[in-house]
Formats: structure tokens, sequence, C-alpha cells
């Protein structure tokens, strides 16, 4: 088996030239040089043409789907899904378009295919899963993803190794070390429950706005009264309010006097998001990590945000204003805050480049393979900052500009199929899509590691 770059990269080239499979439907190497080059609107455009391409192989049953995966082309997995690529695809090996995307490290699309259905523990010919290439590669952020949403930890291959015995044979000793730890943290888990009576679980809550596989912390529906002692918000002297977490860790909420409600002053960070969620990671780009205390929390699903800011009304009542509750900016809201009460173009004005936030970059470019950026701009930051560092605006709002897109309460679409996200991200540097107009989108259950979200805390009409 090829697992190392070069190997995948020569693989590709000797299928791409090699002679098409003859069914009548046409040559699918164009198709598959596309997926491989990114190339979205000719991909779309030959789909249209000749539906019957999506799922012709060339050499060693390799499908366009696989080739998106492994390069960890995220919309152009999505365009092909759409265009009904299929998840189960096999090579000659007996390979997925998931094991390829674990093999790779490719951890967007790896998580846009466990999204649509894809088998965590599905097995190869040999009995290989996709944590077991995962675990050889030393990806840390697929083997993370992968354990998360229910890959198997001791599932053996043919020759009756585990995914841990994969990583210590080939070195990989960052995933050794991870599923080491997991494996641990099992097995004490385990022991706990088989000394300690288990207590019964609260009654799931019925107003949560969650799909089944969103399921939020049970602590979200413990009676507020038996959680924390009643205390006053505390509204500062410019009037922001401040929300504490516990842990010495706190919210800060900025009063917006055209909107009539506070609009949180950074944007959501790892930190306060873990006080909800203790497992979640934002993990990493290209080793640079995205999992700081006070970087933007990414990898959330709107489903997600909308179950934080549940969260905090049912955890903290008394902590806020009476009549007021938490929860995700409308559009509308969103792009009122970024003016600041004027018609400037973008979040720091008009003028171009931007004079402060976290985009696309010189830093960036520096760093990051493939990277074009901004001419004449350096943030000094390759991926996401601390929140404090993101810029702020007159309002007092950091990050409203960059860091990372930010989930709007709105549908995109009449279809009521995707949800508007704003604000741009630190890998994004196209002009028109930083403008405050701009309306990025998304799937509602995408976990992106370029989006995350802010909160308000409105009056409940």
């Amino acid at each position: 088996m090829m697992f190392r770059a070069e190997l995948f990269l020569a693989a590709l080239t000797l299928a791409l030239s090699a002679p098409p499979c003859a069914d009548g439907a046409g040559d699918p190497r164009a198709l598959h040089q596309a997926v491989a080059r990114n190339e979205l609107v000719k991909a779309d455009d030959m789909l249209g043409a000749n539906p019957r391409l999506i799922n012709l192989p060339l050499r060693d049953g390799i499908v366009p789907l696989h080739v998106a995966a492994a390069a960890n082309h995220r919309i152009m997995a999505s365009l092909l899904l759409g265009h009904g690529a299929d998840l189960r695809a096999r090579t000659g090996g007996g390979f997925t378009p998931l094991h390829w995307a674990a093999s790779r490290d490719a951890a967007d699309t790896l998580d846009l295919l466990l999204d649509r259905g894809a088998d965590p523990n599905d097995t190869a010919g040999a009995g290989v899963t996709p944590l077991h290439w995962a675990a050889r590669r030393n990806a840390t952020n697929t083997v993370a993803r992968l354990i998360e949403r229910g890959a198997c930890l001791d599932r053996v291959d043919g020759a009756g190794l585990a995914p841990l015995d994969w990583a210590v044979k080939h070195s990989a000793h960052d995933t050794a070390l991870l599923i080491a730890a997991r494996l641990a943290a099992r097995d004490l888990a385990a022991e706990r429950t088989q000394r300690t009576p288990r207590r019964p679980m609260p009654k799931p809550a019925l107003a949560l706005d969650t799909p089944d596989d969103e399921t939020p912390d049970p602590r979200a529906d413990e009676p507020p009264e038996t959680i924390l002692p009643a205390e006053p918000p505390r509204v500062g002297p410019e009037r922001t309010l401040v929300l504490p977490l516990g842990r010495d860790i706190e919210m800060t909420f900025v009063w917006i006097e055209p909107l009539g409600l506070w609009m949180s002053r950074y944007e959501t960070t790892n930190e306060q998001f873990r006080r909800f969620d203790s497992e979640h990671r934002s993990l990493f780009r290209e080793g640079f990590s995205l999992d700081g205390d006070r970087q933007p929390v990414v990898r959330v699903s709107w489903h997600r945000a909308k179950a934080f800011a549940q969260w905090l009304n049912n955890r903290f009542p008394n902590r806020l204003p009476a009549g007021f509750k938490a929860r995700l900016p409308t559009e509308r809201e969103w792009t009122v805050a970024a003016r600041c009460g004027d018609h400037r173009l973008f979040p720091w004005g008009s003028e171009w480049p931007p004079r402060y936030g976290n985009y696309s970059d010189a830093a960036a470019q520096r760093n990051l393979s493939d990277w074009q950026g901004i001419e004449n701009y350096d943030d000094g930051h390759p991926v996401s900052c601390p929140v404090e560092q993101s810029g702020a605006n007159e309002w007092g709002l950091y990050g409203m500009g960059g860091n990372v897109w930010e989930w709007c309460e709105d549908w995109y679409d009449e279809s009521r199929t995707r949800k508007v996200r704003k604000g741009g991200s630190w890998d994004y540097d196209p002009s028109h899509a930083l403008l405050v107009d701009y309306r990025g989108m998304d799937l509602p259950d995408a976990r992106s590691d370029t989006v995350g979200f802010r909160l308000v805390v409105a009056s409940v009409p």
C-alpha cells in the first residue's frame, strides 16, 4: 500500500494517464483532472452535460470522490456528492473515499463524508479501517475526529493488528499517544461505572433545535437552582454585560444601542465552548493549532452553536437580565454591528487592503502550502488568532472581520437547506467576499475549521 504524499501523487498521475473505462459514458479523465485541480465550475459543467461520469473509475477503481477526499477539496467533494457520487466507492484494494481522506489527514473532507453518512468503521479487503490508515500516517486531526464519530479503537485488520499497533509499528508517535490516551480513558471510565451505581440521566430537552446526531450536553437540562446560586447580572459602567461561566472563564457582551441588545465582544472561544462540551477539540491546520483556549472555537455546526446558546439560558438564568436570552445574531443584527452606524463597505472601513483583522495574508503565505493571501497585508497569524488580537471596531466588537466566519440565525435560501455565515475568516482573501454585505453559507450540520460563532443576549419576544 502507498501512503507517502509523493506516492499518492504518482498513483494519481498514473491513473489520469491510464486508458479510460469504456462503457459508453465518455472519457472520465478530464473530470478527474478538474477535481484534482479543484476546478469547480468546470467539474460542475461536465457533470451537468454527462451525469454518468460521476462514478466512472480510472485505474484501480479510483473515482472522482477519492481524488477530492484525498486532496481535502471539501467544496468539490460536496459538489460531487450533490451529483450522486458514491460514498462507498472502492478502489481495487477496497478503500473508500473516507479511507483516502483519513490517510491524507484531510480533516475537512473527512468531516463532510462522515456528516453525509460514511461509516467510520468501514473495512477494506484486508480489514483495514480509516482509523488504521490515519494512525499509520500520524494524522492526528483525522484520528481525533474518527474516534469522536465512533471509530472502534479495537478493530483489527487481517493480520490481527489494531490501529494502535499500526501507529507503533510505523513510528507514528503522535497518533500512538492519542489512541493510547483514549484507550486508557475508556478503560478508566469502565472501571468507575462498575464501582459506582449509575445515576438516572435527566430527561433530554425537547426545545433544542438539534438533529438526532447533535445531542446537547445533558447538564443543560438540570434544574438551574441546583447548579448555581442566584446572582444578579453584572452590567458595567459602559453597559457591558459580564457572564461568568465558572473556572474563572467569562463572556463579555457589549450593548448595541441601535439594536437594543448585547452582542458578544469576542467570537466564542475554545475555553468557553468547552464549559459546555469538555471533549470538543478544534484541532489543527498543517501543524498550526486551532485549539488554544483563547482562539475562536471552530468545527462546530450551526446546531451545536444553537445548543451552546440554549445551555447558557438553561444553566445561567439568574446571570442574564430579566426577559433576555442568549441566541445567535440574525444576519441584519450582525450587519448593523459590523457597520458601526455608517455605510462602510468592509468591517474595518471602505479602503483596501484591510486596516485590521485576521485574513489570509503574508503570514499564511509564508507558512501554509499553496497559499496566495491578500497582497500587501500581513496580520502575523497564519491561522486563527486569540480573539483579543483580531481587531476591534468603533463599537468595541472584536473579530467582526476575519478570524472565523460566524454563524447567523437566518436561512440562506428559500428551500431552507443552508444557513448564513458572515465576516470572512483567516483563510479568505477575495475582496468581494470580505464585504459587510457578502453572504456566506453552509449546511447547518457542517463543521469547518474556519467557521465559529458569537452570540447576542436579546429580549424575548
